[in-house]
């Protein structure tokens, strides 16, 4: 990466060092226990009990657990069950309006979600936990993972994940599109996180007098008002109900959502984000 993307890499390996290793809390496996998904049986080095078993011929006896093998002529071996690493899956919206920003004072709402995820990426590799891109699961080097970031589908595609993932979607959402495929991951194991990121001027409509209102998308509509505060409290009340709309789509899953304006620091949601991945800490209200 160059130019620009290396700018950007570069911000986001500081906002990473911010927060430091970011070792995933195991709710995922809860989430895996609650929708009826199997976890692999396997001996390892996890922290769970899984079963007993006959001392093997040559094993040492400092590890019989002498408390099962006192109700029983032979000696019994305590297993714990083999802890498979769940996944950290990343994927950021590509959408045309997610390339705006109202002035030069703020990064593009795309810039600012990308930087987020590759420090979390970083920070997630930092602890040695596999991170993937949702959509292109091969790449998993940092400056690979950057990269594939870049030109995402417009939608995300729910078909590769799985039971134990935790899934961090970035996108302003304001496609329309359904949210119901948060639920239905939600039941199939996979936790995740839905970063809102918005830009000022959507947040608060400071206009006046008269805007005229470009396409972002093809299909949007271009508009010219006269008297923008004339339209202030329908947009209001519409932005107010896409707000409701992504708290109640997190809420049901058991998601958590971070709504992030660009023109606040990257590192609050950041850290919001990975205290979430963390221990499952709830969110601040945006």
């Amino acid at each position: 990466m160059s130019g620009k993307g290396s700018d950007s890499l570069a911000e986001a390996e500081r906002l990473a060092a911010a927060i430091g290793p970011l070792r995933l809390g195991r709710q995922h496996a809860r989430l895996s226990i609650q929708a009826g998904q199997h976890a692999q049986r396997r001996a390892g080095s996890g922290t769970e009990f899984w079963q007993y078993r006959p001392l093997a011929a040559g094993e040492a006896h400092a590890r019989v657990d002498w408390r099962r093998s006192a109700r029983s002529d032979d000696f019994y071996v305590r297993e714990r069950e083999r802890e498979e690493p769940g996944r950290l899956l990343l994927w950021v919206d590509g959408s045309g309006s997610m390339r705006f920003r109202s002035g030069e004072q703020v990064p593009e709402k795309f810039q600012r979600a990308h930087e987020i995820l590759v420090a979390l990426a970083i920070a997630a590799k930092e602890a040695e936990e596999h991170v993937r891109v949702a959509g292109s699961p091969d790449v998993r080097t940092v400056p690979a993972i950057a990269q594939a970031l870049i030109g995402l589908d417009q939608r995300f595609d729910p078909a590769r994940v799985r039971p134990g993932d935790m899934l961090v979607i970035a996108s302003d959402f304001l496609d329309g599109g359904s949210l119901d495929f948060v639920e239905r991951l939600s039941g199939q194991g996979i936790g995740g996180v839905l970063l809102t990121v918005v830009d000022p001027a959507e947040d608060d409509f400071p206009f006046k007098g008269h805007v005229r209102f470009e396409r972002s998308e093809p299909h949007d509509p271009e508009t010219d008002v006269g008297r923008a505060e004339m339209i202030a409290d329908r947009y209001s009340a519409a932005w107010g109900a896409h707000r409701e709309r992504l708290k109640a789509a997190g809420g049901r899953a058991g998601w958590t959502q971070v709504m992030h304006r660009t023109d606040i620091a990257a590192a609050a949601a950041l850290e919001t984000i990975a205290g979430f991945l963390r221990d499952g800490r709830e969110p601040w209200a945006a």
